[in-house]
């Protein structure tokens, strides 16, 4: 977001890289951290509520998106294929500890998504075994689709990983076992894969997409460039995600991010925007119609947006609240809700109705929110308990007024960066 960025705290930035989201190094100072609060507090004409009544009633929606072979605002790029993965497919790790909260686990909404495989070569398979929950044994390239997860980053084994866990934090599943950072999972609608980022070099990063047990991984980009935080349509047929490949950095100048979409199996990629400013962090909309990104294409500050799936129309729904770090909104039904790296805030899609779900005196960060299939819990990253004296942070769950908070993960690593399963 920052141009003065460099590439290593760029690379720190993209999906918590060693550290995890809201990375602290890049924490703002206290004059504009204030400046901020008192942007927002101008922008509702009042003070900041702590907490907001949200639908706990699931909206229905209907997919409906679908990117033809041109449209209109949408650049055609050389479709890239998929290759087999270099990540090693093993049996995920039963020994990571988990801890099971005072709480319950959170309730679900079902979903089916047919969702096309990428056209790679088979891995190893893989047998999933967890301590509590679900236990999958996956042939090659047969996906199963699980239920009431949350799918998580942790360097908890040496590296970012990728995790799964039940909602109540039990069952703690290592997924990737690689000696890259393996960042930003994002469940596919019908629960079956996972996509990811995983970073091989320093400086770059590529998107994958392994089957929910971390079996059959496979890479469907492969840019000399940081192909990062994918986000599936909700019919489970194209990727956004964010990529410097037009305009790619280095050691001294970092590169410049826009928006592209891909079929679902690293096929047709298409550049959805191409402003000077940077674009980042897409997710979609529960009907398939609009893509919300961040982007500082205004100037002074990174602000909440959302576009077409083509990349027409675009219209700022939070563009004077500077949204610092890198971290994706979550949308249900006609809510989105998102972080600026210290508090999380909710907003409508029409860019009214935005109320704070911190507390503005807290003495803690809350980050990377993201909604129960049902909406009416939000799974977040917190440093509320740190005990560990350096900051560390873990993965949460909260009704979604912000009420009731149970801790899921307790340890001296980073739990980072949560995405809930979609049924």
């Amino acid at each position: 977001m920052r141009k003065g960025l460099s590439l290593v705290l760029l690379a720190a930035l993209l999906c918590v890289a060693l550290v995890g989201c809201g990375n602290k190094e890049a924490t703002p100072d206290a004059s504009a951290t204030a400046a901020a609060r008192n942007r927002l507090a101008t922008l509702q004409a009042g003070a900041l509520p702590t907490s907001t009544s949200l639908p706990t009633t699931p909206e229905p929606a209907t997919a409906t998106s679908s990117l033809p072979a041109a449209q209109a605002g949408a650049t055609a790029l050389v479709p890239t294929p998929a290759l087999t993965s270099t990540l090693v497919a093993e049996t995920p790790a039963s020994g990571a500890s988990a801890t099971t909260p005072a709480g319950q686990a959170t309730s679900t909404a079902p979903a089916t998504t047919s969702v096309p495989g990428a056209s790679a070569t088979p891995g190893p398979s893989a047998t999933a075994t967890a301590t509590a929950g679900p236990t999958a044994t996956t042939p090659v390239g047969t996906p199963v689709a699980l239920t009431n997860q949350i799918a998580f980053v942790s360097n908890r084994d040496g590296n970012n990983e990728i995790y799964r866990m039940n909602a109540d934090g039990t069952g703690v599943t290592r997924l990737t076992n690689s000696p890259a950072d393996d960042q930003c999972p994002a469940w596919s609608p019908d629960g079956q894969y996972i996509a990811f980022t995983s970073s091989e070099q320093a400086g770059t990063s590529d998107i994958y997409v392994m089957n929910a047990d971390g079996s059959y991984p496979r890479r469907l980009t492969t840019n000399p460039s940081v192909d990062t935080f994918p986000a599936w349509s909700p019919d489970g047929q194209h990727i956004a995600y964010m990529s410097d490949m037009e305009e790619p950095g280095n050691a001294d100048n970092p590169g410049n991010y826009d928006i592209y979409v891909m079929k679902a199996d690293g096929s047709d990629i298409r550049r959805l925007t191409s402003e000077p400013g940077e674009d980042t962090n897409p997710t979609w909309s529960p009907d398939g119609t609009w893509i919300a990104f961040l982007s500082d294409r205004q100037g002074e500050f990174v602000g909440l947006y959302k576009m077409n799936t083509d990349g027409t129309n675009v219209t700022p729904l939070t563009a004077d609240v500077d949204l610092w770090t890198y971290e994706s909104p979550s949308w249900y039904g006609s809510r989105l809700i998102f972080s600026d790296g210290l508090w999380m805030y909710t907003v409508n899609d029409d860019g009214t109705g935005l109320r704070s779900l911190t507390p503005e005196d807290a003495p803690y960060w809350d980050s990377s929110p993201t909604w129960s299939p049902d909406g009416s819990h939000i799974a977040l990253v917190s440093d509320r308990d740190t005990v560990y004296g350096d900051g560390t942070l873990d993965i949460y769950t909260m009704n979604a007024d912000g009420s009731e908070v149970y801790r899921l993960t307790d340890n001296a690593a980073n739990d980072v960066w949560p995405d809930w399963s979609p049924q």
